[in-house]
């Protein structure tokens, strides 16, 4: 009876080790090919500002780099997991001396981009008035003007950008390129604070 147990445990500590090694081999792909596509829509943005900064007088855009989710967040977020400091980049708007700021983080997809199939979202907030110094507020919780995109999402199932767009009280889901993403934000923006 002790070598049939001691051969099962084997067996499933065996399994066990297979099973894992396959699902994180699995995920690390997923992880990079997502991640791919982040550096894309980052990029998009990045030429948009570039083009932006290029033709006008009067505004200045900046764009300001932070990490990408690593391995272990991403994990943390497909899981559900609340997490903080997902910060992946901040625009800065400035018209003669008013400066608006943008902060793009990511978390769990919203449930209306999770029937896209997506797990990972990126969320927008925008700078607002605080107690302390710098107070950045999501835009699905500011009352006043804010642009129409509140969340962006990357499916790895069709290859598509999503994002959730709220005007009022209706809230819809479209697929969108990361420059038709970049130019709905970018002329909301303007039309908001300038």
């Amino acid at each position: 009876m002790q070598t049939q147990n001691s051969n099962l445990t084997e067996w499933a500590k065996s399994f066990a080790i297979k099973y894992n090694k396959d699902i994180d081999d699995r995920f690390r792909q997923e992880h990079r090919d997502w991640t791919d596509a982040q550096i894309r829509f980052r990029d998009k943005f990045k030429e948009t500002v570039e083009l932006v900064n290029e033709f006008s007088s009067f505004n200045k855009v900046e764009v300001f780099d932070h990490a990408l989710l690593d391995y272990e967040n991403y994990l943390k977020i497909k899981g559900r997991a609340a997490i903080t400091k997902t910060w992946f980049f901040k625009l800065n708007f400035q018209y003669m001396e008013e400066i608006i700021r943008y902060l793009f983080y990511y978390g769990s997809s919203s449930p209306l981009l999770r029937e896209k199939q997506t797990e990972h979202s990126l969320f927008i907030s925008r700078e607002e008035p605080g107690i302390s110094g710098i107070n950045f507020v999501k835009l699905d919780k500011i009352e006043s003007s804010v642009p129409g995109i509140r969340e962006i999402a990357y499916s790895l199932v069709d290859r598509k950008f999503y994002v959730r767009s709220k005007a009022g009280h209706t809230e819809n889901v479209y697929t969108y390129s990361p420059e038709i993403i970049a130019k709905t934000l970018f002329d909301d923006i303007y039309r908001i604070h300038f």
